[in-house]
C-alpha cells in the first residue's frame, strides 16, 4: 500500500493555496477552526472519564462537526491524522480553537521538538510561549533578522519571535538517517497515552510526528501504521524503518524507529522516549514485522 501524500487542509493553508472559504469538501454545517494553544487533547467522548485519543498542536486546522449544548466542547475532525478516511474524530474544548480568519498564511512549521517564543528578537528577552514539533506558525516574511523570525501567535495574533534554526518552510529530508536524527531529539520525552508533543507522547504519536516533519503523512495509530509502507524483512532492517509489536497481526500495540544493531527508539510507559532492544524478552515474542515509509 502506497503512502498517502502529505497534502491536506493544513498543507494547503500553509502554502496559501486555499483558505477556509474554498474548501468545498467541508459540509455546510461544518466550520474550519485553528488550534490556538501549543497543544490540546482530543477525547473519544464528552464525558469526564473519556479516553484521550490524540492531541492537536498550535496552528493545526480542525473541522468542527457539532457543538455540545451543555458542555463547552466541539465534536471535531483532525484532517491530517488518519483514523477514518476523512481524519481523526473526537471531542475537544472549544476554548482551544479560533476561527480561521485569513487565507494569506505565510506559514512555517516547528522543526525541533520545542521552539520557544520570545518577546523580542533576543534569547535574553522574556519567554512568552512555546510550540512543539510541526506546529504551524504564521510568520512575517518581511521581518529581517539574522537569527529570528517574527510570528503571530495562533488565536491572539500577538507578535513573538522564534529562532530561525527551530523552524522551517520545507519538510526535512525523507531519508532514514535524517529521520533517526530527528527522532533522537525527543529522547527523554515522558510517555503520555494519546500524546503528540515533547511534553508527553505515545509510541505511535512519536512515529507520526517525526514522519510528518519529514514530509511523510502516516496514520495516527500503530495498528493502521502497520498497514502502510513497504514490508522490510528482519535481516534487511535499516535505520529509519519502523518496527511493530503486538499479540498478533490483528492486535498491533507498539511501534518504534529502528536504529541498527538490534536497537530501536520508542516511547514506552516505563522509559518515555528511549532506546530499546529487539533482544529484550519483552519484545522477542511479540515482534510482528517492519515497514519503510521513506
Amino acid at each position: 500500500m502506497k503512502m498517502r501524500a502529505l497534502l491536506s487542509l493544513n498543507t494547503l493553508l500553509l502554502s496559501g493555496i486555499v483558505g477556509s472559504g474554498s474548501c468545498d469538501w467541508v459540509g455546510d454545517k461544518e466550520e474550519v477552526y485553528v488550534v490556538s494553544v501549543p497543544v490540546a487533547s482530543v477525547y473519544a467522548d464528552i464525558y469526564d472519564d473519556s479516553e484521550r485519543v490524540t492531541q492537536v498542536l498550535g496552528g493545526d486546522v480542525v473541522i468542527v462537526k457539532k457543538r455540545d449544548a451543555v458542555r463547552s466542547l466541539f465534536k471535531i475532525i483532525v484532517p491530517d491524522q488518519y483514523r477514518e478516511s476523512y481524519g481523526y474524530p473526537g471531542w475537544m474544548e472549544r476554548r482551544y480553537l479560533s476561527k480561521v480568519a485569513s487565507t494569506n498564511r505565510n506559514n512555517i512549521f516547528v522543526s525541533e521538538p520545542v521552539a520557544l517564543v520570545y518577546s523580542s528578537p533576543n534569547i535574553k528577552s522574556d519567554t512568552i510561549g512555546k510550540f512543539y514539533a510541526f506546529s504551524s506558525l504564521q510568520c512575517d516574511l518581511k521581518f529581517k533578522h539574522h537569527s529570528f523570525c517574527s510570528i503571530k501567535m495562533p488565536g491572539s495574533g500577538r507578535v513573538g519571535y522564534v529562532l530561525k534554526s527551530h523552524v522551517s518552510r520545507d519538510y526535512l529530508p525523507a531519508k532514514g538517517k535524517e529521520i533517526i536524527k530527528s527522532a533522537w531529539k525527543f529522547k527523554g520525552t515522558p510517555y503520555l497515552w494519546g500524546g503528540l508533543s515533547a511534553s508527553g507522547i505515545d509510541c505511535s504519536g512519536f512515529v507520526y510526528i517525526v514522519c510528518k516533519m519529514h514530509g511523510l503523512l502516516v496514520p495516527r495509530d500503530a495498528d493502521q501504521q502497520f498497514l502502510v509502507g513497504r514490508d522490510v524483512a528482519r535481516d534487511e532492517l535499516a535505520p529509519g524503518d519502523t518496527v511493530f509489536f503486538g499479540k498478533d497481526y490483528q492486535n498491533v500495540g507498539h511501534v518504534g524507529f529502528y536504529l541498527g544493531d538490534d536497537y530501536f527508539l520508542d516511547a514506552s510507559g516505563r522509559n518515555g522516549v528511549n532506546r530499546s532492544s529487539l533482544k529484550d524478552p519483552k519484545y522477542i515474542d511479540c515482534y510482528l514485522g517492519a515497514k519503510r515509509f521513506y
